[in-house]
């Protein structure tokens, strides 16, 4: 797209003097190219609503701020309310908004860690806000981005509650960085009357959009204030349809993970992998996500459009819905994602035996190492961060996945014990990990850098002409461990 059509940002101002802005805004009717006398209220007594309300008019430029990603005015918000001990958000779920508006190519997480760690605690905190007046948490967020960035899905099949919705919010913005809420594309395709993005325009779970929502995933959960990564789930729900029942059918964070999984396999972009899902449940079992915990699961309501009247639901695990995929849907999908569908799986299968397998005495760690003694899943962890780190297609007809990260190889290893046999461990191209494949060198446990992982240069990123290089948080673990 032409980046020499935008406007540029006018000079940075404060977030009361953009409150003003957007009240003076409303005053002279600038949002709108309606005339004010065809309005059916008047737009001064909007205006004078508004200023009789200064603490939502913040909130409102609060949530201008987000969407736009402009960090220096979500900072200066961040301050305010930090100074203002009574202030309480009424309608802004500002995590939830911040990743509906993910750019992977210009703010990664950057934008959502100053929220994580600006967020006072009381009823402004993260956890309080975790969870939105739709019972989605920001975990579920995170899954719509891939579902909506990356698949033919509707609304209505993440949520009832979206029935009535023909797109999801924040469409205009890229999670890839392909295009923008000021892309001429954009322009044009609302200038036509329709605000969906085409199916065309979408690609695969690519490494982008995958190290984006890792990153969010890892700085939402690792603060010892962060919210409970086992918080069910919102999306998905079901209620039985047996009258005599009509048992609310709630998942957990896994078996969300898993049912997204199925819908990028079936209803994902052309070369899609799974590949990056993968690299979700590792970084979500990383933080501590419970592959044991059960769920009251119909699968065939879930999977089918099987309107049955008879329960169809039992207790299951995400690894037992997992395995109760019908082999008619599997069938359908290609060798690459079949082969990254038994690798998801396998991982599942293996954190399981860990879960259920005594736990490390005495420990070891500050932070407790969830993959356990199972090394394998560190490595495969530490080799995933690397991937993404390292490589990315450059040019139609490239490999989506490079040739050190081989998926049918990592899946053979998995399933016979072996070490790893792929070029990222056998030619030892990176560097020391621990037990939970963190990085030894990483200044953050998150956001690694290539150098902290590589043990020398292989990457092909630095393309100076289209890469974008990003700051990365630094100094975060101090404050995330608890006194």
């Amino acid at each position: 797209d032409n980046e020499a059509s935008w406007r540029p940002w006018d000079e940075h101002k404060g977030i009361h003097e953009f409150a003003e802005s957007i009240q003076e805004n409303l005053r002279s009717n600038d949002f709108s190219t309606v005339k004010p006398q065809e309005f059916p209220i008047s737009t001064s007594h909007i205006a004078r609503a508004v200023q009789r309300s200064p603490e939502q008019l913040l909130e409102e430029a609060f949530g201008f701020s987000i969407m736009a990603r402009n960090t220096d005015l979500v900072i200066d918000m961040l301050e305010t309310i930090q100074g203002k001990k009574d202030f309480t958000l009424h309608e802004l779920y500002p995590l939830h908004l911040a990743t509906s508006y993910l750019s992977g190519a210009s703010t990664c997480c950057n934008l959502f860690d100053e929220i994580v760690q600006g967020m006072p605690t009381g009823e402004t905190s993260i956890r309080k806000l975790y969870t939105n007046h739709l019972s989605h948490t920001v975990l579920d967020n995170l899954m719509i981005g891939i579902l909506k960035g990356h698949t033919s899905c509707t609304p209505r099949m993440v949520d009832e509650a979206f029935k009535r919705e023909h797109r999801f919010a924040g469409e205009e913005v890229d999670i890839c960085g392909r295009w923008d809420a000021d892309s001429d594309c954009i322009r044009h395709l609302q200038a036509c009357g329709n605000p969906t993005i085409p199916q065309s325009w979408k690609h695969m779970f690519c490494h982008t959009s995958v190290q984006t929502i890792t990153h969010c995933i890892g700085t939402l959960f690792n603060p010892h204030w962060g919210p409970d990564i086992n918080t069910p789930s919102g999306l998905f729900a079901k209620r039985c349809l047996n009258e005599d029942c009509g048992l609310k059918l709630q998942l957990k964070p896994l078996h969300t993970l898993v049912v997204t999984a199925v819908y990028l396999a079936q209803l994902g972009s052309q070369g899609e992998t799974l590949f990056g899902m993968v690299a979700c449940l590792l970084c979500l079992l990383g933080k501590g996500a419970n592959p044991l915990l059960k769920a009251h699961v119909s699968p065939t309501a879930l999977l089918t459009d099987d309107d049955s009247q008879k329960c169809t639901h039992s207790e299951l695990d995400p690894l037992e819905l997992a395995q109760s995929v019908p082999d008619t849907i599997i069938s359908n999908w290609s060798d690459e994602r079949v082969i990254e569908w038994k690798l998801f799986c396998t991982v599942l299968r293996l954190s399981q035996n860990q879960w259920n397998s005594k736990p490390l005495s005495p420990p070891v760690q500050r932070i407790r190492n969830y993959f356990g003694k199972n090394r394998t899943l560190a490595a495969l962890w530490a080799s995933v961060q690397t991937e993404l780190l390292t490589y990315r297609r450059l040019a139609e007809g490239d490999s989506w996945i490079s040739p050190n990260f081989d998926m049918a190889s990592v899946l053979n290893s998995l399933e016979t014990g072996d070490e790893l046999s792929i070029s990222l461990v056998s030619k030892s191209m990176m560097k020391t990990f621990c037990r939970c494949g963190v990085f030894l060198d990483a200044l953050d446990p998150v956001c690694v850098r290539a150098e902290e992982a590589c043990s020398r240069y292989f990457s092909n990123l630095e393309d100076y002409s289209r890469s974008t290089f990003l700051s990365t948080p630094l100094g975060r673990e101090e404050f995330w461990d608890p006194v």
